[in-house]
């Protein structure tokens, strides 16, 4: 969300003539956001499939539920 926010602001700056891409960090801000943001979402994908893997060869479910509120099962 903020790479699209630098990426926007650093258009606007462009096409409005206030300044040029390389005066200013936008351009800079834009990719590290962006792949800041790439990596956090890989980071999320890989930890959910070692979660995964270490419950299924733990034998495990993915839940447990202690009690029932008696509606039968």
């Amino acid at each position: 969300m903020a790479a699209l926010l630098a990426f926007a602001l650093g258009l606007f700056y462009k096409f409005t003539g206030q300044a040029t891409f390389i005066e200013t960090p936008l351009p800079l801000l834009t990719a590290l956001f962006f792949l800041s943001g790439v990596l956090l979402v890989s980071l999320g994908i890989i930890a959910e499939i070692l979660i995964r893997v270490y419950r299924l060869q733990a034998g495990r479910e993915f839940y447990q539920v202690e009690r029932g509120n008696g509606s039968g099962d």
